[in-house]
């Protein structure tokens, strides 16, 4: 291959990896910050605080154009009819939305909340729980971080992409964001389709690369 291009191929490379190292130490960082937040939820007391609260409101909102370019932008399209009424270990849950359309074209939405028995503890455990579970969606986008430095520096010190060392970091990297994007699909994240895309595609290249490193020993052997 051109060395030109050789030496493209392993200053992107150089110049990559330190932007996955800047991500490695973010990650790191959040990592630490998350245990630490999780730890001192835990050790707060269960009487700490308690959360009592109930209220109702009536919003009227016009048909209007400005309504509907609002609800098509998505600013308020979770104003909508719902029902939360829930009563069982010691504490109350309620959020209930009715619609009315009224003669005038306007639309009331009345909305009817209350919480009671909350306490200390179902607070902190469900912030520990938050901590700890934002933790392991950091370690997982950490160790995709670590497949992807080895892979910018197979590139950075590269005599061709083709190069075995090359590909095999190529698909480790691809592999390695599969259990990250299990985990964003089981927490509802769309954006987990994003991620199985991009380990596909990265699976894709793998094949191109060893079908391109095939060419090219054919090639060396010619010569």
């Amino acid at each position: 291959m051109n060395n030109t291009n050789v030496k493209k191929i392993n200053t992107l490379g150089k110049v990559a990896n330190v932007f996955v190292i800047i991500l490695k130490v973010c990650l790191i960082v959040g990592i630490v910050g998350c245990m630490i937040g999780g730890i001192a939820m835990m050790a707060l007391p269960n009487d700490f605080m308690s959360v009592k609260a109930d209220g109702n409101a009536q919003i009227v909102m016009k048909n209007d154009e400005l309504t509907e370019h609002l609800i098509y932008f998505g600013d308020i399209e979770e104003l909508r009819e719902s029902t939360l009424n829930y009563k069982g270990f010691g504490y109350t849950l309620k959020w209930i939305v009715d619609k009315a359309d009224n003669s005038d074209g306007s639309t009331t939405y009345n909305i009817d909340a209350a919480v009671d028995g909350v306490s200390g503890k179902e607070i902190k455990i469900s912030g520990a729980l938050a901590c700890f579970g934002g933790a392991l969606v950091l370690a997982l986008a950490l160790v995709s971080a670590v497949f992807a430095g080895k892979l910018t520096k197979a590139l950075a010190a590269c005599e061709s992409p083709f190069e075995e060392k090359v590909i095999k970091a190529m698909k480790a990297f691809g592999i390695s964001l599969i259990p990250w994007a299990v985990v964003k699909f089981f927490m509802g994240n769309l954006n987990a389709i994003v991620t199985v895309l991009l380990v596909c595609v990265v699976l894709l290249f793998v094949r191109i690369f060893s079908y391109g490193a095939e060419l090219q020993k054919q090639s060396d052997e010619t010569l």
